[in-house]
């Protein structure tokens, strides 16, 4: 971030001018990666505002968002993508793209403190052993009880050069006396009422008080944002047959993209991954903004929306949650939400693989009794919502601190307590790997031709048959399988080296990936009914996403650029 020491006595004061003020809708949204939904004050903020605000001291120093996004003219007379907090407002500027100044704070100081005339600092004027001294802007000094905190908090960069000595105001927000010191973009506050907590010196509202006078004044900013209500319901043809659909690597910034290309395939599904840690950081908190969006952008599409529930906040555990009726609780809450719009939960993700649970794998019957509170809690509000058994990933090893084979895994969860996991999910999700084998091969029937990657029936696609065969042998063949992940990784086209443990990524071409693809389809459609319920191809976009390097990039079927892939264009026009 910028404090733009260049700055001149003209322009200082050209600063100090009126601003004409001026309000539009955000042409585009900082950032592209995340987004934090604030409860607290109903406003969401995302990309590069939110990096800014959790990397230079969150709440402590800016306070809660107090309104969108929104186009406004700041104090240099251009119009930037802003948005404002209690204590501060946040400008994005895209001419510092790629820098770490792409996010500026407005002059707030600066704007208070216009055409009122303060003292310059006494002698001495150098910086001593506990005051420093600026000859810049009127030579303000700065010391003790500020120094410490404009030190350990930005200093500069945050906050600015002081524009005025201390000295004692009446606060506009509650009326009460404190000892104050201005700079360029804050002003400090010492509380003695907080002597020796972090709260001594707390930052004034100026965002609010900035925001305040503004509307009081007959200039409006934007109107708080609302989670969606009543979407158009999902479609209604989609309730038999074999439903279609893309994983996806959805943010605040490609989300109508990515649901333009999933309805020009003519896909009926998205899934994408919700971590919980991120929704729910403390228990009872919850920050659905971006999760609202999904839904409901999906839903006016008539797209259905399955998220993938993983990672548990520190809170609640490492790995799965120590207590399962706090993941419990967070369902209900969330199924309470989204009630009657069609949504599907599949329950965790892989916990036959240790990374899935901090280092080693759950027990079987653990998961079970993980899905039974998710399963009961989110029936409660929602007994449409369809629940998902979490998918295992496709391994032949069985070490507890890597992984077990999901065929082992599968039975054990069904053994559970006499096979009571199957009143508590309405369809089992799997996994299974292509690998370089094409979709009609399998060990040790019909083995694809290699080199590697051919001697185990979890490098193929069929292992889905596997899966099948072990449902109906526990009695379970009523049940149908979703196939939540499946897909095959071709480098062709992507500037990196294949993932480690992925060099299969290299022997596949863009053609063969999209022939397997296909094939895949239409066996799942043509092969596998009734039994088989929808499949998800593994993945659309990812590779917009994340690094070419990474190992969910080559089996993006959208290119690093964007463009779409052959096996795109070969699932936009296959039988359906």
């Amino acid at each position: 971030m910028s404090f733009r020491r260049w700055l001149g006595i003209g322009l200082i004061l050209a600063l100090l001018l009126p601003v004409v003020l001026s309000v539009a809708p955000a042409a585009a949204t900082p950032g592209s990666t995340r987004s934090r939904y604030f409860p607290e004050t109903d406003y969401t903020v995302t990309g590069d505002f939110l990096d800014y605000w959790e990397n230079n001291g969150g709440l402590y120093i800016y306070g809660y968002p107090i309104t969108a996004e929104f186009e406004d003219v700041s104090t240099d007379g251009n119009t930037y993508v802003t948005q404002y907090f209690e204590r501060a407002i946040f400008e994005y500027h895209p001419e510092n793209a790629g820098t770490p100044h792409v996010v500026l704070l407005r002059l707030l100081g600066v704007i208070n403190t216009e055409g009122i005339y303060f003292d310059p600092a006494p002698e001495p004027h150098y910086d001593t052993a506990d005051r420093l001294y600026f000859p810049y802007y009127g030579g303000h000094s700065l010391s003790e009880p500020f120094l410490s905190y404009w030190r350990n908090n930005g200093g500069l960069p945050v906050f600015g050069y002081p524009l005025s000595e201390q000295f004692y105001e009446v606060s506009k927000t509650d009326g009460k006396t404190y000892l104050v010191q201005y700079f360029e973009r804050n002003r400090f506050e010492w509380h003695p009422e907080f002597e020796g907590t972090p709260y001594e010196v707390l930052l004034g509202l100026l965002g609010y008080e900035y925001k305040q006078a503004r509307e009081e004044g007959g200039d409006p900013i934007t109107p708080p944002e609302t989670p969606p209500e009543e979407p158009p319901p999902p479609p209604s043809s989609g309730e038999s047959g074999l439903q279609y659909g893309f994983c996806v690597q959805m943010t605040a910034a490609n989300l109508s993209s990515v649901l333009d290309q999933v309805q020009n395939a003519g896909f009926d599904w998205i899934r994408q991954q919700v971590r919980w840690s991120d929704i729910e950081p403390v228990k009872g908190v919850y920050n659905w903004g971006f999760l609202d969006q999904i839904v409901s952008s999906a839903n006016s599409r008539g797209i259905r929306v399955l998220f993938s529930i993983v990672a548990a906040p520190a809170w609640a555990g490492e790995g799965m949650p120590n207590d399962p009726n706090d993941l419990g609780d967070f369902l209900h809450a969330m199924a309470s939400r989204y009630k009657g719009l069609g949504l599907a939960y599949e329950i965790w993700n892989e916990q036959n693989y240790a990374i899935e649970n901090n280092g080693y794998v759950a027990g079987a019957g653990r998961y079970v009794e993980l899905l039974k509170v998710a399963y009961t809690r989110i029936k409660e509000v929602d007994p449409d919502a369809t629940v998902v058994c979490g998918a295992l990933t496709p391994t032949g090893v069985n070490n507890p601190y890597l992984a077990i084979d999901d065929i082992v895994y599968l039975k054990r969860m069904l053994e559970y307590n006499g096979g009571e996991i199957t009143n508590y999910f309405d369809a089992l999700g799997a996994h299974v790997a292509g690998v370089n084998n094409s979709a009609d091969t399998l060990w040790p029937s019909n083995p694809g031709s290699g080199p590697g990657w051919v001697n185990h029936p979890t490098f193929y696609f069929r292992h889905i048959e596997n899966i099948r065969n072990v449902m109906v042998q526990y009695g379970a063949a009523d049940k149908p399988i979703w196939l939540t992940e499946f897909g095959w990784a071709s480098m062709e086209n992507i500037p990196a080296a294949p993932a480690p443990g992925y060099g299969y990524a290299d022997q596949n071409s863009e053609a063969e990936q999209a022939a397997y693809l296909v094939r895949a389809f239409e066996r799942g459609r043509t092969e596998y009914q009734p039994w088989l319920g929808a499949m998800f191809a593994w993945n659309l976009n990812f590779a917009t996403v994340f690094p070419a390097s990474d190992e969910k990039s080559p089996f993006g079927v959208i290119r690093p650029d964007g463009t779409p892939r052959p096996a795109y264009d070969a699932l936009v026009n296959m039988p359906k």
